[in-house]
């Protein structure tokens, strides 16, 4: 069993037209934390939880606005072994960031390639 301190940083970007007018919104986060892995010959499930930092921000007709708030990402997966150094990865994560007094929930899926450094 292995508990790497791990990192992931992100953006989402969407533009919307309103009344004709292209509305720009933008979320980046910072996270940082622990993943707890099982290492088995075959497959390997994890679980893993992120806390950070997330700057959301939006631009209507060139001019723009900005905040800070926290993020949190519990979230967990499995690592399928392809050859020593490369494997396929499934991973679910709940994304939750809180800017403003808002919150704002998410559910991602994600699938990808794994690539192996070390032993």
């Amino acid at each position: 069993m292995q508990s790497p301190v791990v990192g992931e940083t992100g953006g989402n970007y969407k533009t919307v037209s309103v009344l004709g007018t292209d509305v720009n919104f933008r979320v980046h986060s910072f996270l940082g934390g622990v993943r707890v892995q099982n290492r088995r010959p075959k497959v390997m499930p994890f679980g893993q939880f992120l806390v950070g930092v997330a700057r959301a921000s939006v631009n209507l007709l060139g001019e723009g606005d900005s905040s800070n708030g926290f993020a949190m990402q519990p979230g967990g997966g499995v690592d399928i072994p392809l050859t020593s150094s490369l494997g396929a990865r499934v991973q679910g994560d709940f994304r939750m960031i809180r800017l403003e007094g808002e919150t704002s929930n998410e559910l991602r899926i994600g699938v990808g390639l794994v690539f192996g450094f070390s032993k």
